[in-house]
């Protein structure tokens, strides 16, 4: 560690140790975006199983499916891990909530297709042995940028509008796929909720 043209050792050990913590975080928040897609991807592929001889079942998850494959890695929420203290009895147990920033990129129909994903993962048949972790929706807007080259469908109308008031080429730097991908308006009331259910035929 070199310290700068006019910086003391004390700063320059400062400016390294700002770099290394930045660092860790931008690392850490990969890796749990990573770990969220990973979970969502295997759900909608298990329940994707769980769904063979129920028809239309079975197309809604093939579509979720395709859904996160779309998006990826980078179209999963980012969260912040804030650690507090609960008391159990006569103990202070530490946990850790999972703050989970709004995407403003992302239409709300898919937001909430990826939360029935996440409602699936957590049913009795779907259930790992991990602890659960607790995730709060916060009202903070994420700083990251949205993913490059989605179908439109992907972005939200009214935030794709507003970046091409601001500019005319907010679009083409996108690079917007012209993968025609509906957004199926019934899988958001039936998903996951069916799968066990005799007569989702007629009901999805």
């Amino acid at each position: 560690m070199q310290p700068h043209v006019g910086e003391s050792e004390n700063k320059a050990q400062a400016r390294v140790e700002e770099f290394d913590e930045k660092t860790k975080k931008a690392k850490n928040l990969r890796a749990r975006k990573e770990t969220k897609f990973k979970k969502r991807i295997t759900t909608a592929r298990r329940m994707t199983l769980l769904c063979r001889g129920k028809p239309n079942a079975l197309e809604i998850w093939k579509w979720v499916t395709r859904l996160l494959e779309l998006l990826g890695t980078l179209g999963m929420s980012s969260e912040d891990p804030e650690p507090h203290y609960v008391r159990m009895g006569d103990k202070e147990v530490r946990e850790t909530t999972h703050a989970i920033k709004i995407c403003t990129w992302r239409p709300q129909k898919v937001t909430d297709v990826l939360k029935f994903v996440d409602d699936a993962a957590a049913s009795s048949s779907l259930k790992r042995s991990t602890a659960a972790r607790s995730r709060l929706r916060d009202d903070k807007i994420s700083k990251l940028p949205a993913p490059q080259g989605l179908p439109e469908t992907l972005y939200d109308e009214e935030w794709m509008q507003e970046g091409l008031d601001m500019d005319p080429e907010f679009k083409d730097d996108l690079r917007v796929s012209d993968e025609a991908f509906e957004i199926l308006e019934f899988a958001v009331e039936g998903l996951g909720l069916q799968v066990d259910d005799e007569n989702d035929d007629d009901e999805m």
